[in-house]
């Protein structure tokens, strides 16, 4: 990462590097990239979302060498997820040894390792950590700074452009916050912050309306709108003899050379 080189493999090579690198030329030329000129006779850019255009960590890219700002983007994704993940567990009452052992562990987790690879997914997922945090500060302290930041970082992951993630996180942050000490009868409680979370999400979806509008509108122009048949969800199904690697994972050591062999 320090010696002119970066990332590669899968989605890296073939939509997050170019795309990126499209975002990186439009910052530097001084336009908004709502539109790709090079794809077919011109595509939406912005609208897309996978692009993640708006995304406020893209910032990075005024740099003026885009293989060390596209680095640096990576690496900034990783020390929030450990810096977030740290102080969330400080905040529990965790020990300090204890605390960098979970930061270490997120950091170093399969998970992550391999989602830069899926580019949106990774840039959405890193702010999960943040969000718990700041909702939990505000529904114990009631101090709207806190309430804020956590809109603040629902609306970085929105724009990171994992719609999925957004709503997976959502429904956790939900179902987490009735387990925090209760401050109130059971139904009041659930009422209470369920309030808050659906503000959360509201003023966070106000905020990426610019993004999310012309999402909407260009998913009308898909031929994914009106829903796919039994077996074209079927064909990517998982086998049944898959769950076997539950157990005894997949030997993935020849997988670079295998991949390698097979499109050469």
């Amino acid at each position: 990462l320090f010696d002119g080189k970066t990332l590669f493999s899968r989605d890296l090579t073939v939509l997050v590097y170019p795309m990126k690198y499209f975002i990186f030329k439009a910052y530097h030329e001084g336009f908004m990239p709502f539109w790709n000129p090079a794809v077919y006779s011109g595509k939406p850019f912005l609208a897309e979302m996978y692009p993640g255009v708006l995304y406020p960590l893209n910032l990075i890219f005024f740099l003026h060498d885009f293989t060390t700002a596209f680095n640096w983007f990576y690496i900034l994704h990783y020390v929030l997820l450990g810096l977030s993940v740290y102080t969330l567990v400080r905040y529990w009452g965790i020990s300090v040894g204890a605390a960098l052992c979970s930061a270490v562990t997120a950091l170093l987790s399969g998970f992550f390792l391999s989602l830069p690879a899926s580019g949106h997914i990774f840039y959405s997922s890193v702010w999960l950590p943040s969000i718990f945090y700041c909702a939990q500060r505000y529904l114990q302290e009631k101090k709207t700074s806190w309430f804020l930041g956590a809109v603040f970082c629902l609306a970085c992951q929105i724009l990171g452009a994992s719609p999925e993630f957004s709503i997976l996180t959502v429904l956790t942050l939900f179902f987490w916050s009735l387990t925090l000490p209760p401050s109130a009868r059971w139904g009041q409680r659930v009422l209470r912050r369920g309030l808050v979370v659906t503000a959360m999400v509201l003023l966070s979806c106000g905020i990426t309306a610019i993004q999310l509008v012309p999402t909407f509108l260009l998913t009308k122009e898909s031929t994914r709108s009106g829903g796919m048949d039994f077996a074209t969800h079927a064909s990517w199904s998982m086998q049944p003899s898959d769950l076997a690697t539950l157990l005894a994972p997949k030997n993935y050591a020849g997988f670079m050379e295998a991949v390698a062999i097979e499109d050469f």
